[in-house]
């Protein structure tokens, strides 16, 4: 079993051509993780945040990391205060589930993949805030040698943004090739 204690202070600016905002963040969490079978460990954890603008509210975190020799898998969640860089600057409660897992298919082949979800918002009349975002993604690797590999990777993000009545919706679409060295 591990426990922490983690107190946080952070700071952030927003400027646009007319308007700017900043607003304080500290955050006082707790968390604990186990290792619950000799390849399944478990983390929660959550605490208390006060945002300079009058904002209270609460952060948790939570995850499941499966390991083996040549695979792994994790899900988790976590809820945050976050900053938007769109409209007004104000902080947001941010929202993400994830889950991600890699695979050594062979002494050459890795395969890893992810999906995650986040949804972000501010209550405010006029000036509500809302974001949601979508992104899945694989990578396919080739390690030609102990050094040299190439590397295959596609990933796919939906962006649906509300700020009062605009609305904003967009995605995208990414193939990489890569070649790799590494060493050391």
């Amino acid at each position: 079993d591990t426990l922490n204690i983690v107190y946080s202070h952070t700071e952030t600016e927003f400027m646009r051509s007319t308007t700017s905002s900043f607003f304080k963040v500290d955050s006082a969490t707790v968390g604990w993780s186990r290792l619950v079978t000799p390849n399944l460990s478990a983390q929660v954890g959550g605490g208390g945040v006060m945002v300079s603008t009058g904002l209270t509210t609460y952060m948790a975190n939570a995850a499941l990391v499966m390991n083996f020799t040549n695979n792994s898998a994790t899900v988790s969640y976590a809820r945050s205060v976050v900053p938007s860089f769109v409209g007004t600057g104000a902080p947001l409660i941010s929202d993400r589930l994830s889950l991600s897992a890699f695979q050594m298919l062979n002494r050459q082949w890795q395969l890893s993949e992810s999906v995650s979800y986040v949804h972000a918002s501010r209550a405010g009349g006029l000036n509500a805030q809302t974001f949601n975002s979508f992104a899945a993604g694989g990578d396919i690797q080739y390690w030609v040698n102990s050094i040299w590999a190439t590397s295959l990777s596609y990933n796919y993000t939906k962006f649906i943004s509300e700020f009062g009545s605009a609305s904003t919706n967009f995605e995208r679409h990414v193939i990489m090739l890569s070649v790799v060295a590494s060493w050391g």
